[in-house]
């Protein structure tokens, strides 16, 4: 199988480590792998898991933009639609075409984000039209409600969109709310007749025995950036509240922050003052050290933008957190993050109820022993909840799917 993606490690991005993980667990299945080249992208490159990578892929082949392109690439605001790495995509067609000539491929996988790798396949599609050809969607293409439109390549865009929906062999998303907006936004497509929904899953191989401290403040601790209407000052405003109320102390409670956007975080504690001695905010680390700190923690908070509709987006650092196995709290609107978050026993509260968001962190203060001797398993169905998430368990969704279309 030849899979494209612009994200996959050692890129230091969610939807990397989601696609090696998913990817890489298709035992019986050899994947070659044509990709961006790290230094095509603005953060350092997360060598974590190359180990992993190079152990479960067949080949791997990472094609660079060239200094032009690069220096394209880095530019903070650029008007491409779907994406900047339209750039690449030439070279990434010509890479793939080498590969096709070399090989005999039985399926085609391309993956997104970003979509500019389904405009490669849509290419690839038409060259090779018996070739079996599966699009992977993390997220929708139109409308996207993070991605501002830009006249005239926007609409371009959505006419791509629509070719591939309707060229593709098999639609693979991670939640049914985004399979649903793919169907209404393509009515000509039978997307749901030849669509599947598999979720992020997490590897348990990727986590370690931890050992946690019977004593000191509860460690809530956050993982990943603030960004757009994803903020933390609810939580701030929460602490800040119980350090009114006399509650709290350093001594009771401690937040880490581990983010690669310090700064938008020590802008927002500007306003914040009275609550300095219970936060630390913690450099960003590699993908393998942040899921051990997250078996260390006594509390992992999951924080949603704050929307006005029901969110369809699956956050795969939600996923992460179930796999370190620690009690989860998501302040979040109604929607998918909030739904698991229940599912496998966590706490989740609505992003606008300060008073729900205080009382969440009361309960996880007082229970703070209790926390510390179990993990958030559970027997029985608490398991069979958590185990869905799997990669063992997914690998056999995503075999079944291939195997549909050989």
């Amino acid at each position: 199988m030849l899979l494209i993606s612009y994200c996959f490690p050692p890129v230091s991005s969610p939807e990397s480590f989601v696609t090696a993980k998913i990817m890489g667990a298709l035992d019986g299945i050899d994947v070659d792998v044509l990709s961006a080249d790290a230094s095509n992208f603005f953060g350092r490159p997360d060598p974590s898991l190359d180990s992993y990578v190079n152990s479960r892929f067949a080949r791997i082949e990472r094609v660079s933009a060239g200094r032009i392109g690069k220096y394209l690439l880095s530019m903070r605001h650029l008007p491409l639609r779907p994406d900047r790495f339209m750039i690449l995509n030439r070279r990434l067609h010509s890479k793939a075409t080498e590969m096709l000539s070399q090989n005999t491929y039985d399926v085609l996988f391309t993956r997104s984000q970003y979509h500019s790798a389904h405009l490669v396949g849509l290419k690839l599609k038409k060259k090779f039209p018996h070739l079996p050809w599966v699009a992977s969607f993390s997220d929708p293409w139109i409308g996207n409600k993070y991605e501002k439109r830009v006249p005239v390549l926007s609409s371009i865009s959505e006419c791509l969109s629509k070719r591939v929906v309707a060229k593709a062999d098999r639609l693979v998303f991670p939640t049914k709310g985004i399979m649903d907006v793919f169907s209404r936004q393509n009515p000509g497509v039978n997307v749901a007749g030849k669509g599947f929904v598999v979720p992020h899953g997490f590897d348990s191989e990727l986590y370690r025995d931890v050992d946690h401290v019977r004593s000191g403040p509860l460690k809530l601790a956050y993982f990943g950036n603030f960004y757009g209407k994803r903020r933390v000052n609810p939580v701030f405003s929460a602490l800040r509240e119980l350090k009114k109320r006399q509650s709290i102390s350093s001594e009771d409670v401690v937040f880490y922050i581990y983010t690669s956007s310090p700064r938008i975080v020590e802008q927002a504690l500007l306003a914040y003052p009275d609550i300095k001695d219970v936060v630390k905010l913690e450099p960003a680390i590699s993908h393998t050290r942040a899921l051990n700190k997250m078996q260390e923690a006594d509390v992992l908070l999951h924080v949603d933008a704050d929307m006005e509709h029901e969110s369809i987006f699956l956050p795969s650092k939600l996923i992460d957190y179930i796999g370190a196995q620690r009690p989860i709290l998501t302040i979040s609107p109604k929607g998918i993050a909030a739904d698991i978050t229940r599912e496998v026993g966590g706490v989740c509260v609505d992003i606008s109820s300060l008073d729900g968001i205080v009382d969440a962190l009361v309960h996880f203060i007082q229970m703070k022993s209790d926390l510390r001797v179990r993990s958030v398993k559970t027997e029985g169905a608490g398991d069979r909840v958590i185990d869905k998430y799997a990669i063992d368990r997914l690998r056999s969704d995503m075999k079944e799917i291939i195997a549909g279309v050989v």
